[in-house]
């Protein structure tokens, strides 16, 4: 489906109690069309092989930049 999309991403830590780290498994939840979301904690050293979205994720997380970046990706 054709898209456009502007992502913001920062960089953050949670706290060791947060329900975010002692959930185990996806966290699954719909779009407003209706379709599935899914989030999930993945070992970056296994990102590369994944089919996560944007595709630059599956390199670009193992090298993070120290300052703001900018990226414009276009196509696949």
């Amino acid at each position: 489906m054709p898209h456009h999309e502007l992502g913001i991403y920062f960089l953050m830590q949670l706290p060791p109690d947060s329900y975010l780290c002692q959930r185990e498994g996806p966290f699954v939840r719909q779009d407003e069309p209706g379709l599935p979301l899914i989030f999930e904690w993945l070992p970056l050293d296994q990102l590369e092989q994944l089919a996560i979205e944007p595709k630059l994720f599956r390199t670009a997380l193992q090298t993070l930049p120290t300052q703001l970046t900018h990226i414009v990706q276009t196509g696949d």
